[in-house]
């Protein structure tokens, strides 16, 4: 993995998608190029002016191809994120979305809402988290949503750090429950601090 050297492209549609990015995420401070099987994907942070003292990690790249979802006819183009808390300087974040991808890319299907990556040792040091959530991508504004490429929507799929027995209850319970129950005990996702809710 290497420091990125160029951000975008020089197609328009490639110019275009950045800004809409960078309206999504906040203005880009560092990029990285990650190395994976089938796609020339970057790893870019941002800080989002509507999130107080936080950092975004997402993929840039990966919406060049289009994924089929699981048990459906149609295709969607995606990218992953990580928000994580303004202090916490986690270098070897994009080496975590790296292996998201790969893992993607070889199932050959687009992540779901409420699909679960992991249990896969702890991922920041110090801390209980060894998996990752696919969530929904509320915490960002709504032009975040309905950029277009050839006719098909990228979606920004958030990857939320969550435990073991997180990991197992969503497994066992289904991604609803796990959801209400973080809704009902007011959980701030964001915190790597945060107690299991499970």
């Amino acid at each position: 993995m290497s420091e990125m050297q160029h951000v975008g492209g020089e197609s328009k549609i490639k110019k275009d998608f950045f800004e809409h990015m960078e309206t999504s995420f906040g203005r880009v401070e560092k990029g990285w190029r990650i190395s994976t099987p089938s796609n020339d994907v970057q790893v870019v942070k941002t800080t989002p002016d509507y999130i107080v003292d936080a950092n975004i990690y997402v993929s840039l790249g990966l919406s060049n191809s289009p994924y089929p979802l699981r048990n459906s006819g149609r295709h969607v183009r995606c990218e992953l994120f990580f928000i994580l808390p303004g202090e916490c300087d986690f270098l070897h974040i994009p080496s975590i979305i790296e292996d998201v991808v790969t893992v993607m890319e070889k199932s050959g299907t687009a992540f779901l809402r409420g699909d679960v990556i992991g249990p896969k040792g702890e991922l920041f040091e110090g801390h209980e988290f060894t998996s990752l959530y696919v969530a929904p991508p509320f915490l960002l504004p709504d032009e975040s949503y309905g950029f277009m490429i050839e006719g098909e929507e990228v979606l920004f799929m958030w990857l939320v750090p969550i435990t073991t027995a997180e990991c197992e209850f969503v497994r066992q319970y289904g991604w609803e429950r796990f959801e209400d129950r973080l809704e009902e005990m007011e959980v701030d996702v964001i915190n790597i601090d945060r107690n299991s809710v499970a």
